[in-house]
């Protein structure tokens, strides 16, 4: 509870913790007010005095007002609570208490009591480029400024308190004059073939969007409801329309798409179902924007969604509120809008097409713009990549999902049977080794833990509930104690996890099964360039983490094989993977221009490993021996070794990150022991276990002695790792000065830019406090390194990958893509086209860029399986 009960609380309701009067303090008067202060929640006594005490720094002659944005004074019970829900159902009538064109700093989750929801991210407002950090809610009339909760800022010297000094600031500067609020003007078509034919001939700009039945356009359930747009040459009128989908002659519908640009938002969707539903043809609903793709350009940090877009670019954010407030008393509709009321559905759907168009124009204006403050000298922008790389690339994998995988049902259906043999046969072994009773449920981990502690197993840490920890971890620390029993549990939980995400249960459709369509095939949805740094995600199911190698057999075959097994191909078509040699090394050479790493690849044939394992572990041994002898051993054992430390050091990290993730992994004990002695690095280990040891916490990390044993192994691998790293930077200085450059650029500049152009904020290192989390400014250091190389990497691969699709298309060749994993590319080649499609691919994916690769070869490499001869994707490649 609270210790401050603010003015207008009634005494007698304080107990139910209503809010009579939210208005909680006025400076002066309630007329004339700079500023609205809406808060999450009632504050205490002590930070309602820091707030004003903090504003009265900032700017002591304002008149301002502080106001609760809830009805009641939340418990930590409502605060954890889904947002929409505490903040939809429970702000109070902000235009009660807050004049039309006011200016509003929202604190925290008081975003949440203008937006109804999560549609926006606080996080998205700290622009430290064009310093655009605030909104226009259409509820209030008002101008929103938001700022983070008090806790990360109030009496704390940090970015987000650098933030809400500057954000307090530019509010009191904007000009909130009273602005005409244009009126949509939304029209119902009776007869949307009559529109159809009207707009028929119309070439320009066309925002479109779809309302159905089901979100997916291979479930035979599935259907259109309606379709609405919206004409570039309205949009001073505001109009958009609204076409009834049963009516629609789908003939017609061809014809009107085919002159049209096409924009929307996730348009990859809308162009699915009206291509597999209604054989709307490709060439016709080819898509020329997505505001999705457009609003993550832009800004990274913030939400991408149409309603985000709303709040962002347009007046009529939360012109969705009734449709949700629908949603949510009758949740059956949220994934069937055939439901809706169309009383409901028309005005929302309507507004759908009027507001992406919108908001494709305000975008236009605000990439222009970033463009001119993040200019680069390669040719290339944030604007050229998303028309040249990002769009095509949403074009070709509208053709990717279409086409699907082809998969051997039947094969997944012996394989669940081997699976649950398996699994079963592992239980009853750890039943009979643990001697643990029939009414223990092993798959409880609760029931286990509580039994492994009445068998006097040592505490591998407690739940909230008092009980023994049984995940992963739990066990590593029980097989560190000698429980040797340990390694048939994490074998057993091995089993389930593959089994769980690669088989599923045919019976319960879960696993893969859930994923199979009409048509027998996988289709996966991938969320093409919207990582981060512009790489691109997938999902139902994730081609990108398919289990790749294992050690486990199930019957003599390896689970990797057993799985992958079951991705087949046509009839006459290789399976064949393509991917990029040494990718991300060349765009860092590229990058960097460091002069070993240049040798490297244009002299040395590009094997940095044997360089690197050379310098580290044998500089004795000149390069022409080292070369000569790299397939035998102890050469081979190196450079295997030395393909670690190039990823593992390539983004600058640190020799303690270096050891824990790469050499703890991959090195033996005896090896980092023997590296320590080999190359007389004692002191500097015996120096670093010292400072390990500083950071012993009995909590924390259990008795002295076992805490000494396992820093004391741990420092042999740092020790190594300092080394490493020390000879790695010698040998390629110029990385090193690159890594330097980078992180001073995105330290003065809020942002670091991809050769290609795409940006990637880093706003927590323009303004770095005494209280400021370190661990984050190291994060986005890294991020300031690693994100131009992804992001190179991600617009080399789409670039060509979208010019490959579109030759095989227009050559109609037989042979086509069905998905992508990071570098590589996946495809079905007809065996008649095999060495016709390997020049293709050369064509495009070998053709020198000079100002993005800086003279740096880029090698993709082929590979095929042939399904039909037991080779399997991934496992079997025939080189050609």
């Amino acid at each position: 509870m609270f210790d401050f009960q603010p003015d207008g609380i009634d005494e007698k309701k304080f107990k139910n913790n209503k809010i009579v009067d939210p208005i909680i303090f006025t400076l002066k008067d309630n007329v004339n007010i700079d500023l609205y202060f809406l808060l999450e929640y009632c504050p205490t006594s002590k930070t309602l005095n820091d707030l004003k005490n903090y504003i009265k720094s900032i700017q002591p002659n304002i008149n301002y007002q502080i106001i609760s944005a809830l009805r009641f004074i939340p418990t930590e019970k409502d605060l954890s609570k889904e947002i929409i829900n505490l903040y939809g159902n429970n702000s109070i009538d902000l235009s009660k208490y807050i004049p039309a064109w006011s200016k509003v700093i929202t604190i925290g989750r008081g975003l949440y009591s203008i937006t109804k929801g999560d549609d926006l991210s606080i996080e998205g407002f700290y622009d430290t480029i064009q310093w655009k950090t605030s909104f226009f809610s259409p509820n209030i009339n008002s101008w929103i400024f938001p700022i983070p909760s008090f806790y990360s800022w109030l009496g704390k010297d940090t970015f987000e308190n650098f933030f809400v000094k500057k954000q307090i600031n530019i509010a009191l500067k904007f000009s909130s004059n009273k602005i005409r609020i244009p009126k949509p003007n939304l029209i119902f078509e009776e007869n949307p073939n009559e529109h159809l034919k009207k707009w028929k001939n119309y070439d320009d700009i066309t925002a479109w969007d779809l309302e159905t039945k089901t979100l997916d356009p291979w479930d035979p359930n599935g259907k259109i409801i309606c379709l609405t747009c919206s004409y570039f040459s309205e949009l001073n009128e505001y109009k958009a329309y609204y076409l009834p989908f049963e009516k629609i002659d789908y003939n017609l519908l061809n014809e009107w798409f085919k002159p049209k640009k096409l924009v929307g938002n996730n348009l990859k969707y809308d162009v699915k179902w009206v291509r597999v539903k209604h054989n709307i043809s490709r060439e016709n609903v080819q898509i020329y924007w997505d505001n999705m793709k457009g609003s993550h350009a832009i800004n990274e940090l913030q939400k991408n969604s149409l309603k985000s877009d709303a709040w962002l670019y347009t007046y009529f954010g939360g012109y969705d509120s009734e449709l949700e407030l629908y949603k949510l008393k009758y949740p059956a509709c949220a994934n069937d809008y055939s439901k809706i009321p169309q009383k409901i559905l028309f005005p929302y759907a309507t507004m759908d097409a009027l507001v992406s168009l919108i908001c494709y124009v305000k975008q236009q204006d605000i990439i222009n713009e970033l463009d001119s403050i993040c200019k680069i000298d390669t040719g290339w922008s944030i604007m050229r990549s998303l028309r040249e790389i990002a769009i095509p690339a949403i074009n070709t994998f509208v053709d990717i999902e279409i086409s699907g995988m082809h998969y051997d049902w039947d094969n997944l259906s012996k394989i669940e049977d081997k699976f649950k043999i398996a699994i079963n046969n592992q239980k009853e072994k750890i039943y009979k080794l643990l001697n643990i009773p029939d009414e223990i449920n092993i798959d409880s981990g609760v029931q286990l833990g509580r039994f492994l502690k009445s068998r006097g197993w040592e505490n591998p840490g407690l739940s909230k509930k008092g009980d023994y920890l049984t995940n992963e971890a739990a066990k590593q620390y029980w097989l560190e104690k000698g429980h040797k029993e340990v390694e048939d549990l994490l074998l057993y939980d091995q089993l389930h996890s593959c089994m769980k995400t690669y088989v599923g249960s045919q019976k319960e459709n879960t696993g893969y099964w859930q994923y199979r369509k009409v048509d027998n095939k996988l289709h996966p949805l991938f969320k093409v360039m919207m990582a981060d740094s512009w790489r691109g995600k997938c999902g139902n199911p994730n081609l990108q983490n398919v289990i790749k190698r294992s050690s486990i057999k199930i019957e003599d075959q390896y689970l990797h094989v057993l799985v992958r097994s079951c991705f087949s191909v046509p009839e006459n078509f290789y399976l064949s993977e393509n991917d990029a040699s040494g990718l991300q090394l060349r765009i860092a050479t590229s990058m960097a221009l460091d002069s070993t790493m240049v040798d490297i690849f244009t002299k040395k044939g590009g094997d940095m490993h044997s360089i690197t394992a050379r310098s580290v572990f044998c500089p004795q041994v000149s390069l022409d021996e080292f070369l000569k002898n790299k397939k035998e051993k102890p050469y081979k054992d190196w450079r295997k070794k030395a393909k670690a430390i190039n990823f593992g050091l390539l983004f600058g990290a640190t020799a303690r990150v270096f050891a824990t993730n790469s050499l703890v992994p991959e090195w033996t004990f005896e090896e980092a022991t023997n590296y320590v002695k080999d190359y007389n690095l004692e002191e500097i280990r015996r120096g670093l276990l010292k400072r390990l040891l500083k950071n012993y916490d009995k909590n924390k990390h259990g008795e002295y002695k076992n805490f000494i044993k396992d820093q004391e192994i741990f420092s042999y691998y740092w020790a190594s790792a300092e080394d490493i790293r020390n000879k790695f930077f010698k040998t390629y200085s110029g990385l090193l000065d690159w890594h330097n450059k980078q992180k001073l650029f995105a330290k003065n500049n809020g942002y670091v830019s991809s050769p290609w152009g795409p940006i990637r904020r880093t706003p927590f290192l323009v303004y770095q406090g005494g209280d400021d989390d370190g661990a984050r400014i190291k994060n986005y250091e890294n991020i300031s390194l690693n994100s131009p190389v992804q992001n190179f990497e991600a617009c080399y691969i789409m670039y060509n990958l979208a010019r490959v699709n579109n030759h095989l298309h227009k050559e109609n060749k037989e042979s086509y893509i069905v998905g992508n994993v990071h570098d590589s590319i996946i495809m079905y080649i007809n065996k008649n086209e095999l060495i016709e499609i390997k020049n293709i691919m050369t064509k495009y994916y070998h053709e020198e860029m000079p100002s993005l690769m800086n003279g740096i070869p880029y090698i993709l490499e082929f590979g095929y399986s042939d399904y039909f001869k037991g080779e399997y994707w991934g496992i079997t490649e025939n080189e050609f």
